[in-house]
């Protein structure tokens, strides 16, 4: 039998600290270390100690991971509701801020001066300005949900608000409100808000 010393343990618990089990050396060694009786105690009790804090790491790290990814998934699908309530609620809150009334007097305001209403016409012409917006406000829910469909229904809304007018008013008022209106959403009047 070989005498082991205490370098030789000490050299065995180095490579079991580094992991490296898969050398020749030491599984010689720890062959001769179990049949030495002093020290079979002593690295039995070690490598049940590593395997049992092991075991527990690994059972924190999955619990960890675990919860991780649940509260991720929650979060994600939280961001996703709340980010959809948010888009509602704004753009209902822009169909109800959407004063009518108010932007027709603006509306008007423009109109009766460039064009050079007269009181007969004042009132037609204020009617349809009224119905233009109304048809907005309807169609502006679906600002945010359907831009395509927005942007056609709002091109279609601009067109018959031309023809409606063009019937309503004299053709030397109606050049003069070709000039006025806006040819895109970024024009500075208030026919942008009821026309775009």
């Amino acid at each position: 039998m070989v005498l082991i010393t205490d370098s030789h343990i000490k050299i065995l618990i180095i490579n079991i600290k580094k992991h490296t089990f898969l050398t020749f050396n030491f599984f010689l060694n720890f062959y001769l270390l179990l049949h030495n009786k002093n020290y079979k105690y002593l690295i039995t009790n070690y490598l049940t100690t590593q395997k049992t804090t092991m075991k527990k790491k690994l059972f924190i790290t999955a619990v960890l991971l675990g919860t991780i990814s649940f509260t991720n998934a929650q979060s994600v699908g939280d961001i996703t509701k709340a980010t959809n309530t948010a888009s509602k609620t704004a753009t209902t809150a822009a169909a109800s801020s959407f004063d009518v009334a108010s932007i027709s007097n603006q509306v008007m305001g423009v109109l009766s001066p460039k064009l050079k209403l007269t009181d007969a016409q004042k009132p037609a012409v204020n009617s349809l300005v009224n119905e233009t917006l109304n048809k907005k406000k309807n169609i502006l829910p679906t600002m945010t949900t359907d831009k395509a469909g927005y942007a056609s229904k709002m091109t279609a809304n601009r067109e018959s608000f031309s023809a409606k007018m063009k019937k309503l008013v004299s053709p030397t008022q109606f050049t003069a409100l070709s000039a006025l209106l806006p040819k895109s959403a970024s024009a500075v009047t208030p026919l942008v808000q009821m026309l775009y």
